[in-house]
């Protein structure tokens, strides 16, 4: 059996996914963002989850997700739309064909491709345009996309016309209503297409941001965007990780790598199975806290690839003897609490979950 498993609870995704539905003015789908193997939690479990929810719209980084994903739809009987962020590359027009994978047009010599590839296959392409605001990493310019789409063919469909905001995490950013102006803009040019603005973090601005589809991604798994508590989200996860030792040590000793933490007192000490190569961020020695016996406490000496160690002398005599594993991530030690005690973010904790970890998923479904 694993030492360190993650439980990963499909009833609270789906529970915030309507949540976020029902934030929309009944305009807006919902789709979800499952790139990345669904945060680190699992694409082949969630995204089937989100389909009998309703969701219809699934958004991955990569062609080979998109891919993985047709394939299962396939073989349950599902159907869904389903968007690659990166947009096609020459030799892979064959498979998003195949797939009947929607492309997204980030740059002006893309639609050469897909325009080639249709009278080749003699099949429309539909497409997300995808026009860049602010952020400068992916999507035409405005002026490309006005060109774009002031010169429609017959051989490409654009579905929707979308762009990616970059401090949704921050209501109050000026740049927020500078890239939703600059989006509107662009669309003026195409108003009977649809447009895709909102993030997680676009949909909690309001419905002046959601547009006709939103694209949710870290708040389906938990966490609000900037990591603040939330009252609609539900926890999705937790991770626990056996004990594999105690041991009591006098006053003085020191513990793990570089001695990093001295003892003070004599204490007593667990050692539990899990570390860095499982996700367990080194940047929490001496730093974090899991939970053990519905009480928390601190994990000292530094994080090692397979082990933590954690002070436990303030259970009782019964409590160690009967103590067989620690709650990493739960309710006294939460997601976003181990982001800011890292110094990062919850995407980068989810994404970072080793595959050594087993997952373990809960549905009363």
């Amino acid at each position: 059996m694993p030492t360190s498993r993650l439980h990963i609870s499909l009833d609270a995704i789906t529970k915030n996914y309507k949540s976020l539905d029902a934030l929309s003015d009944g305009l807006c789908h919902t789709g979800a963002a499952v790139k990345a193997n669904a945060y680190g939690l699992g694409m082949k479990m969630i995204a089937p989850a989100l389909h009998r929810t309703g969701c219809r719209y699934f958004f991955v980084a990569r062609l080979e997700e998109g891919i993985q994903l047709r394939e299962q739809f396939r073989a349950e009987g599902l159907e869904a739309n389903i968007i690659v962020f990166d947009g096609p590359r020459a030799n892979e027009m064959n498979e998003y064909t195949a797939f009947r994978i929607t492309p997204t047009l980030n740059h002006k010599a893309q639609p050469t491709l897909l325009r080639s590839e249709a009278v080749r296959t003699q099949v429309s392409q539909r497409v997300f345009l995808h026009v860049d605001t602010a952020m400068n990493r992916l999507g035409m310019s405005a002026s490309e996309a006005r060109e774009f789409l002031r010169a429609p063919e017959d051989e490409i469909t654009v579905s929707y016309i979308m762009s990616h905001l970059a401090c949704a995490d921050e209501p109050e950013h000026s740049l927020n209503m500078k890239q939703q102006q600059r989006l509107r803009d662009v669309c003026n040019y195409a108003p009977h297409i649809p447009i895709s603005l909102a993030n997680s973090g676009g949909i909690f601005l309001g419905p002046d941001y959601q547009h006709q589809l939103a694209r949710p991604g870290i708040s389906l798994y938990g966490s609000s965007p900037d990591d603040s508590a939330s009252s609609i989200l539900h926890p999705v996860i937790k991770w626990e990780a056996d004990i594999l030792q105690i041991a009591e040590i006098p006053a003085g000793s020191t513990i793990g790598y570089g001695a990093s933490y001295r003892a003070k007192t004599n204490m007593t000490i667990a050692t539990i199975g899990a570390g860095y190569a499982d996700g367990y961020p080194r940047a929490l020695s001496n730093t974090s806290f899991v939970e053990i016996c519905g009480i928390k406490l601190p994990v000292i000496g530094r994080v090692s690839m397979d082990l933590i160690t954690v002070d436990i002398s303030s259970l009782s005599l019964t409590q160690r003897e009967t103590a067989t594993h620690a709650i990493l991530i739960g309710t006294h030690y939460s997601l976003s609490q181990m982001a800011a005690d890292t110094g990062t973010i919850s995407y980068e904790i989810l994404t970072g979950l080793g595959a050594r970890l087993s997952r373990h998923y809960d549905s009363s479904t």
